[in-house]
């Protein structure tokens, strides 16, 4: 159990909904908002622990849900700014936060440590963290750094003058760690002589979000999805797609109980989102099984434990 010093709070949960799957087409649903659970009701994303606990990053704290106990955290209780739209968790047992103008803040012990532009990270605007071994890999909308886990030490590097490296996801394959990024390719990370060294792969833009499922990967662009086989995704720079896919665009995606594989979109400016269900090879939309009314669905997690699934929306909580 979780004991942190802190303000305990309901936790307003934006539109996190709990499915338990059964054999039946509709499945029992609960919805969480900041009517009385979370902090806010436009939910950025969700990490189940290595104990099993969930964290939801909002636009206003972070909450953490231990049972049907929420706990809400803000500036006043350590964090780096009142949001968070990446987490992680490393080999340490650590949790990281990501904010988005705020930098890192780093949960051990049961206290925060907050590290950000200051200690020489890249940039403040954090997208997307990638746990690896003794490193923290940190995707930034400018830029990438790399933190050693054991002594917080910050490698960092901004490629570009005058052009933003907004990262959108990382993955691991063949013991070598890529990023993508939204409008200036597909790259490979090497860390050398406390430098970060990139060697492009494509020019794959648009990328919006990936998952790597077996030996394919699953790439969110404008108005589709794209599988493509991972090894030529980080070896090719002209890679066709298996299969194309799907109306919206994808901001999460996670596995489910028999490796189905579940999306979470929002169109931006289409009112086509809502969580999806890629079935051969189709975008099949479940929100009326699942009985979501969001067609802004931002992120997802699953727990295998109790075959759950978590939807976090923008506008109507968890």
């Amino acid at each position: 159990m979780l004991k942190l010093f802190y303000k305990k709070n309901n936790l307003i949960v934006i539109f996190l909904l709990c499915f338990c799957f059964s054999n039946s087409q509709n499945y029992n649903s609960k919805n969480f908002t900041s009517a009385k659970e979370l902090s806010n009701n436009s939910v950025r994303a969700l990490f189940l622990d290595s104990q099993n606990f969930l964290w939801i990053g909002t636009e206003n704290g972070l909450v953490y849900k231990e049972n049907e106990t929420f706990t809400s955290y803000f500036e006043e209780d350590g964090l780096a700014i009142n949001n968070c739209w990446a987490i992680a968790e490393d080999s340490n047992k650590k949790m990281w936060f990501g904010s988005y103008g705020g930098g890192l803040s780093i949960l051990n012990n049961e206290k925060f440590k907050v590290l950000s532009e200051t200690n020489g990270l890249v940039h403040n605007e954090i997208t997307k963290l990638f746990a690896n071994n003794d490193k923290m890999y940190v995707g930034t909308s400018n830029g990438i750094s790399v933190i050693d886990i054991n002594s917080n030490k910050i490698t960092s590097l901004r490629p570009f003058e005058n052009q933003l490296f907004r990262v959108s996801s990382f993955c691991e394959y063949n013991q070598q760690i890529y990023c993508t990024t939204y409008n200036t390719g597909v790259y490979k990370i090497t860390v050398e002589s406390q430098k970060i060294v990139l060697n492009k792969i494509n020019n794959h833009q648009y990328i919006y979000s990936t998952l790597k499922n077996k030996d394919s990967i699953y790439s969110s662009n404008k108005s589709f999805i794209s599988k493509t086989k991972l090894s030529s995704f980080v070896t090719k720079a002209d890679t066709i797609p298996m299969y194309k896919m799907g109306l919206s665009v994808v901001w999460d995606y996670c596995l489910g109980s028999q490796n189905n594989i579940f999306a979470a979109a929002w169109g931006i400016y289409k009112n086509d989102g809502g969580i999806y269900e890629i079935v051969n090879n189709e975008f099949v939309n479940r929100n009326s099984n699942f009985n979501i009314p969001s067609k802004e669905i931002i992120s997802l997690a699953y727990d295998s434990k109790f075959n759950k699934l978590f939807a976090g929306s923008k506008d109507n909580g968890l």
